[in-house]
């Protein structure tokens, strides 16, 4: 993964481990992940999911319990 390099001048401010954008931590971002990414991967396990069931999301919901 390629080390992001923040472009701000002296800048302190807490960056994603996986994006490197800007982020304001606190104890819905584990691990130093902003919610940009942790929405990113949810929404990619959820396509996932449903495309096992052909694309039948009310299928898959019934499957995984949503």
């Amino acid at each position: 993964m390629k080390k992001f390099q923040c472009m701000m001048e002296g800048c302190d401010c807490p960056h994603c481990r996986k994006c490197g954008g800007h982020y304001e931590p606190g104890p819905d971002t584990p691990n130093g992940v902003c919610d940009a990414c942790i929405l990113g991967q949810v929404q990619a396990e959820t396509e996932a999911q449903v495309r096992d069931f052909d694309g039948n999301s009310e299928a898959a919901a019934a499957y995984w319990g949503w």
